[in-house]
């Protein structure tokens, strides 16, 4: 069979496929590393299955692997979930892992913090929620203004994100955001090279970062950064303490050409600073017109509809770019898109429970600038709401996604809140303690 590239199981099986027919598609052999209950659900995905008790543990995926460590070429995946059991593996195993030190400069964010503090300065404590001095150093988060932000030190889709007023009512709230993180356990410590972080005691707390919000979608091969396209994000919502868009426009029609030369400046110093190349990027920023703040940078592509909205409107398959910067193939460094923007707006589920129906799509589908639509949940599944212990945005805010095309900022409103309007997900009451996150599908 020759050569495997390791692609790890990912939540969604179709994921997972994709990237064993991508991997066949150019002639190499994928290794599919899966959880021992999911075996079923991944049957004739890759050209060798490999069982795991266990993927965010770094002590299983090499017991996993090791039988094969002659054989393996490289992770041709990496998941936000599981990257440092992933990460650490590799490490052991000798296998390679490209823009390792960017990843890890990305994902772990006191650490980026730190290496962009001298050029892009941002309030924040690093706390041990576990340790008394990590909860009296509450009491100094006056200094970080009216409203501060707290977030774990990795993680995604908006898992443990919570934003809090400096009244003096925290404390309990951090306390219960400390033990959530406790009790996660597919949380667990990394050590990177020079310090052990532990995502299950340790919070990042950063001043609220004023202005309007962005992102950047692009890519960069070999140090050559290549922009994308700038998301405004758009419409906000707030519910529990998580501070959510409802719409966003791609590109923004928002800013002018001069801001997004300075915006596109300010990320090569980002990415040359944390070492990140040869990989996608998603960098979310804030901007007032006169301070450029970053919030984060993900070493990826941002999620949800991002891949179909850029497919959509550079007519590229990002999936087949993704594959040529892992594997170093040469990319053409510019991509003409078309004209206007594009407005998605975006539906919750309203409760937990389980999903009966989505009502209301013929009607989105049926307008003139209507681009492409997401569907993301089916009939008959079970999700969360953020009342359920500290679940982050994926457990229910991704319901269903329509995008438009317009090419008129006076479109906006009245899509956006027609759609908002119209569009229902219908649900079913269910014991919320039947509700499990995890699943192999």
């Amino acid at each position: 069979m020759g050569k495997f590239h390791v692609v790890p199981a990912f939540d969604y099986v179709g994921e997972a496929r994709h990237h064993c027919r991508a991997l066949r598609k150019h002639g190499l052999s994928s290794l599919l590393l899966v959880n021992e209950a999911c075996v079923a659900d991944y049957s004739g995905c890759a050209d060798k299955l490999v069982t795991c008790s266990d993927l965010f543990f770094e002590d299983a995926i090499v017991d996993s692997l090791k039988p094969f460590a002659q054989d393996l070429v490289r992770f041709a995946a990496i998941h936000d979930r599981f990257w440092p059991a992933v990460l650490g593996a590799a490490a052991r195993l000798g296998i390679p892992f490209p823009t390792q030190r960017g990843q890890i400069n990305c994902r772990i964010k006191p650490r980026m913090r730190s290496l962009l503090r001298q050029t892009f300065p941002v309030e924040c404590r690093l706390l041990d929620v576990h340790s008394p001095f990590g909860i009296s150093a509450l009491a100094a988060l006056s200094e970080l203004g009216p409203r501060y932000i707290a977030k774990p030190i990795w993680g995604q889709s908006g898992d443990y994100v919570r934003v809090f007023s400096n009244d003096g009512g925290g404390h309990d709230a951090m306390s219960c955001l400390g033990t959530a993180l406790l009790n996660d356990c597919t949380l667990r410590p990394f050590f990177d090279g020079e310090t052990t972080w532990n995502p299950r005691s340790q919070l990042l707390v950063e001043e609220f970062l004023p202005g309007r919000e962005f992102s950047l979608e692009g890519f960069i091969q070999e140090n050559q950064m290549v922009p994308l396209m700038i998301q405004e994000k758009f419409f906000w919502a707030e519910s529990g303490g998580l501070r959510f868009e409802t719409a966003n426009l791609a590109p923004t029609p928002f800013l002018h050409a001069k801001e997004s030369r300075s915006i596109e400046h300010w990320t090569r110093e980002v990415l040359q600073t944390l070492e990140l190349n040869n990989s996608f990027f998603h960098l979310e920023f804030k901007w007032n017109g006169q301070r450029f703040s970053i919030i984060e940078v993900n070493p990826r592509l941002g999620g949800g509809s991002v891949p179909r909205m850029l497919n959509y409107w550079f007519g590229i398959d990002v999936r087949e770019l993704e594959f040529n910067l892992q594997m170093g193939t040469p990319i053409v460094q510019r991509f003409s898109g078309r004209k206007g923007f594009l407005l998605g707006t975006f539906v919750s589920a309203p409760e937990s429970g389980i999903v009966d129906a989505i009502e209301g799509i013929d009607l989105v589908r049926s307008r003139s600038q209507f681009a492409f639509d997401t569907r993301y949940l089916g009939r008959g599944q079970a999700i969360l709401r953020e009342e359920n212990a500290m679940a982050g945005r994926e457990a229910w805010m991704y319901g269903y996604d329509a995008f438009y095309w317009c090419h008129d900022t006076a479109e906006i409103p009245h899509l956006h809140h027609e759609t908002q309007d119209r569009v229902h997900i219908r649900m079913k009451p269910a014991d919320p303690g039947a509700i499990n996150r995890s699943s192999c599908a």
